[in-house]
C-alpha cells in the first residue's frame, strides 16, 4: 500500500469508526483550548513585561500631604531613596488646543510632565536634556483629538510622528478667573506657546494615548500657573505626584512614605499583581488537565485499537511482517491522525484569532496591547497533541509485545 492509499484509508476510517471520531473530537477540543489558553497567557505576559513596566503611571505614587507642615512634607519626600521627582499633582498634565486643528480633527492634545528622568523611550530623534525648554516628545502615531481617549482613531487623519520631528507647533490656553459673584470660572488672558518636536516615542508600548506629548517640567509648571487662578500653588492642591525609579521599588518606597507619617499613599496606575499570579496558576492548571486528558484518551484509544486489531496483526505476522513493520503501521496511523488534528485545530484557531484581532479586539492596539501568536503555544500544543500520543503508542505496542498479546 502506497502513502496515498494509506492516507485515504486512514481518513475514511475516521468517519466510519465512532471510536476514531470521538478520539479526534476530544483531541481537537484539547488542541483548541491549549492554543487559546497559552496564547492568552503569552500575550498577557508580554503586555505586562513590555507595556506596564514602561508606563510612567505605574511607578507614580499619589501622596496626600501633611497639612501641619509649611511645605506639606515636600522636603521629606524628595530625599527618599529611589525617588527621582516629586511635584504637586496639577503639574502632571494639561489639555490644550493646538495648531493641529483642522476640519477633520479638533487639535486637542495633552501635555505631560517630563524631564531627563521622566520620559518615554525615544525611537527617533533625541531625549530630553536638563537645559531643554519649549521642546516636546510626541507619539509615532499622533492623533491630536479628544477622541483618542476613547480609542476612536480615524487612521486617515492620524499624523506620522516622523513628519513632526524637528518641526514646531503651537498650543493655546486661557487663564481661568474665578468670579465670586457668580461662583464660576470665566476665561481671562489667552496664551500661546511654541514647542519643537525633538523626539518620537511609541505610545502603544507605554500605554499612552495618541494625543499625549511630553514637555519639560519647567514648561508645564509655567503653563499651569499661567492658566490657573492667582492663588494657585503647591499649597492649593491636595496631593503630590511622586515618581519612583523602577516599578520593582514601588512597595519599598510606599512603606518608607508611610513610616514618615503620610496618611494616604497609592499607585496612580495600579496593576493587580495577584491577578497576574491567578492567571499564571490558572493557565498551568488548565494545561495540566489537558495533558492528563490527552494521556487518558490516547491510552484508551490506542489500547482498544491494538487489542481489536490483534487478529490483523497476527495475520500480518503470518505473512512475514515483523514487530518493526507492525510498529510502523500504527506509528503512521496515529501520527497522521494527530498531526491532522493539530493542523486543523491550528487553522480554526488562526481564523478565530484573526477575526477577533481585527474586529472586536482591534481597539486594544491603541492601549499598547499587540496581540500575536508566538512559538510558545504552538510548540507546547504540538507536544500535547502529537508527541504525547505517539509516545503512548510506542509504549503500548512495546508492552503488549512483551506480553505476547500482539
Amino acid at each position: 500500500m502506497n502513502f496515498g492509499e494509506f492516507f485515504k484509508n486512514t481518513f475514511v476510517g475516521i468517519f466510519r469508526d465512532k471510536r476514531k471520531l470521538f478520539y479526534v473530537g476530544v483531541l481537537l477540543f484539547c488542541s483548541l483550548i491549549s492554543f487559546s489558553i497559552l496564547t492568552f497567557k503569552n500575550n498577557f505576559d508580554m503586555y505586562v513585561n513590555e507595556t506596564v513596566t514602561k508606563n510612567i503611571g505605574f511607578r507614580t505614587l499619589s501622596v496626600s500631604p501633611k497639612q501641619d507642615k509649611e511645605d506639606l512634607g515636600l522636603s521629606e519626600l524628595i530625599p527618599l531613596e529611589h525617588v527621582i521627582d516629586v511635584y504637586s499633582f496639577q503639574y502632571g498634565s494639561m489639555s490644550v488646543e493646538s495648531s493641529f486643528k483642522n476640519e477633520n480633527i479638533e487639535g486637542t492634545i495633552e501635555l505631560l510632565y517630563g524631564s531627563p528622568d521622566i520620559q518615554p523611550n525615544v525611537i527617533m530623534g533625541r531625549a530630553f536634556e536638563s537645559d531643554d525648554s519649549n521642546v516636546a516628545i510626541c507619539p509615532n502615531i499622533f492623533y491630536p483629538d479628544s477622541s483618542a481617549y476613547e480609542l476612536q482613531l480615524d487612521n486617515k487623519y492620524a499624523i506620522d510622528g516622523n513628519s513632526l520631528l524637528n518641526n514646531e507647533f503651537e498650543v493655546y490656553y486661557t487663564k481661568s478667573v474665578f468670579d465670586i459673584d457668580t461662583n464660576t470660572f470665566e476665561e481671562g488672558k489667552k496664551f500661546t506657546k511654541k514647542f519643537k518636536v525633538i523626539g518620537i516615542y511609541d505610545n502603544t508600548s507605554t500605554m499612552n494615548f495618541n494625543n499625549q506629548c511630553y514637555i519639560m517640567s519647567n514648561d508645564i509648571k509655567q503653563m499651569v500657573s499661567e492658566a490657573g487662578s492667582d492663588n494657585m500653588g503647591v499649597n492649593s492642591y491636595p496631593y503630590f505626584d511622586l515618581i519612583v525609579d523602577n516599578v520593582d521599588n514601588i512597595e519599598d518606597v510606599m512603606e518608607k512614605i508611610k513610616d514618615l507619617g503620610f496618611n494616604k499613599v497609592s499607585v496612580k496606575n495600579y496593576f493587580d499583581s495577584d491577578m497576574k499570579k491567578t492567571i499564571e496558576i490558572s493557565s498551568i492548571i488548565v494545561v495540566t488537565i489537558l495533558v492528563f486528558l490527552t494521556i487518558i484518551i490516547s491510552s484508551s484509544y490506542i489500547k482498544k485499537l491494538v487489542i481489536n486489531d490483534s487478529w490483523k496483526i497476527g495475520m500480518l505476522k503470518t505473512l512475514g511482517y515483523n514487530q518493526k513493520d507492525v510498529l510502523k503501521k500504527y506509528f503512521g496511523e496515529v501520527s497522521l491522525i494527530n498531526v491532522f488534528v493539530y493542523l486543523f485545530s491550528f487553522l480554526i484557531f488562526g481564523i478565530i484569532f484573526l477575526l477577533l484581532k481585527f474586529t472586536i479586539l482591534s481597539f486594544v492596539q491603541y492601549i499598547g496591547v499587540n496581540i500575536r501568536v508566538s512559538l510558545f503555544p504552538v510548540i507546547v500544543t504540538f507536544i500535547i497533541i502529537v508527541i504525547i500520543p505517539i509516545l503512548i503508542m510506542f509504549y503500548t505496542i512495546y508492552k503488549y509485545s512483551k506480553q505476547n498479546i500482539i
